[in-house]
């Protein structure tokens, strides 16, 4: 079971509105690809937050994605942490990530 978007929602909002957060622990968590892909987009524009703790939740190709695509633009994050479940993310989705 994963919590998917409702949690992801959540905790994006959160990302959006909090200007304190710099560290935030969700590993283990069950966000899904979905909750990660809605806390990826928060990503695109936080500017406080520096390190990430996502292990050993199922990320998946769509929030492997997010996560490539958010980590474009956000120039803060110096710390993400994807222990486990990375192969479920397609190569070029990865080879984005390592970017």
């Amino acid at each position: 079971m994963t919590w998917e978007l409702g949690v992801g929602q959540a905790l994006a909002e959160t990302l959006r509105l909090n200007a304190e957060l710099t560290w935030l622990k969700l590993g283990g968590n069950r966000l899904g690809a979905g909750g990660v892909r809605e806390l990826a987009e928060a990503l695109r524009f936080n500017t406080n937050l520096a390190s990430l703790d996502l292990a050993f939740n199922d990320l998946g190709d769509g929030g492997g994605q997010g996560l490539a695509e958010a980590l474009r633009l956000n120039t803060t994050l110096t710390a993400l942490h994807l222990w486990a479940r990375l192969e479920r993310i397609k190569s070029q989705h990865f080879v984005r990530l390592r970017r």
